[in-house]
């Protein structure tokens, strides 16, 4: 378990300024994945002032959470609020803040537009990441190709999205405020470098080998793993395990000679599918668990 220099921030957008949260108790369960729903987290907060709970008055206020060690922080969630409470206990204050990542843009962007034929994948798509008012990277699409007839768009942008992007086989997702567009099933080319994950660079317990079914019935080898927090644990991005001894199979106890268990080898590179941080700056939690599709 390591305590020493953890560093929680949080960032409260409001009355045209930021105030930012460094030397109070935050607790933190952080939700991130490559699905097209909105990421989420919880934060508590303990002992905020009146001034800055008062902050909390927008129907969707903008909040920033950063953590890591030290001076070395970085996101790992921007999104804005849907249900801020607070609460009194003797006399702790607590503030729970339940927010999302893009739900602003998620539910009142809308699109509307006719393409003729010819017109490019990459101009589409970049048409619809810029309606949805949020930061976009666009991954380089293995064949740009032209459409073959026209075709209209019109509707919530979430919507027409990801019949765009199913159609030229690519998939989005909204990642620490910033809408990304990868090729389908592959990873993000902005990060192509693998984060490493093995005993001693903050694997803190054995993988587990699981097996995934993907859309149209496909199965794919896929891990869980848990390590200390680590903001390089992004959706989209590949993860390279090096740890040979994981989970281990069951013996049949029905069979007179039972076999020894079977020691399965989780290393691999992997795709990053699903985060979960979450943690506090004095509790015994900082963690990431990751699960994530071998490539």
């Amino acid at each position: 378990m390591r305590l020493f220099g953890r560093t929680v921030k949080l960032i409260i957008y409001a009355d045209n300024k930021a105030t930012i949260i460094t030397d109070l108790d935050i607790e933190f369960d952080v939700m991130s994945s490559l699905d097209k729903q909105p990421n989420t987290a919880v934060v508590r907060v303990y002992q905020l002032s009146e001034y800055t709970r008062n902050l909390f008055q927008e129907e969707h206020q903008a909040v920033e959470l950063h953590a890591g060690y030290g001076g070395n922080i970085s996101m790992i969630f921007k999104g804005f609020t849907f249900e801020v409470n607070h609460t009194k206990s003797g006399p702790t204050w607590t503030t729970e803040i339940y927010s999302g990542e893009g739900i602003k843009e998620f539910e009142k962007a809308t699109f509307s537009k006719s393409y003729t034929s010819g017109t490019l994948a990459s101009y589409i798509l970049t048409d619809m990441a810029e309606a949805f008012g949020l930061p976009f990277t666009i991954d380089p699409l293995l064949a740009d190709v032209p459409i073959l007839r026209g075709r209209t768009y019109s509707g919530r942008v979430k919507d027409v999205l990801t019949r765009a992007t199913k159609t030229f086989g690519m998939q989005w997702s909204i990642q620490h405020g910033i809408l990304e567009i990868i090729e389908e099933g592959s990873y993000t080319k902005n990060n192509p470098t693998a984060v490493l994950l093995k005993p001693g660079t903050g694997l803190v317990q054995p993988p587990e080998i699981i097996n995934r079914t993907k859309k149209g019935g496909r199965k794919v080898k896929a891990v869980k793993a848990k390590s200390l927090l680590n903001p390089d644990l992004v959706p989209g991005r590949l993860i390279k395990i090096e740890a040979p001894s994981t989970i281990q199979a069951k013996a049949d106890p029905k069979k007179a000679k039972r076999k020894k268990p079977e020691t399965i080898d989780a290393s691999g590179v992997y795709i990053v599918q699903r985060v979960r941080y979450y943690g506090s700056r004095t509790g015994p939690d900082y963690y990431a668990e990751v699960e994530a599709d071998l490539q």
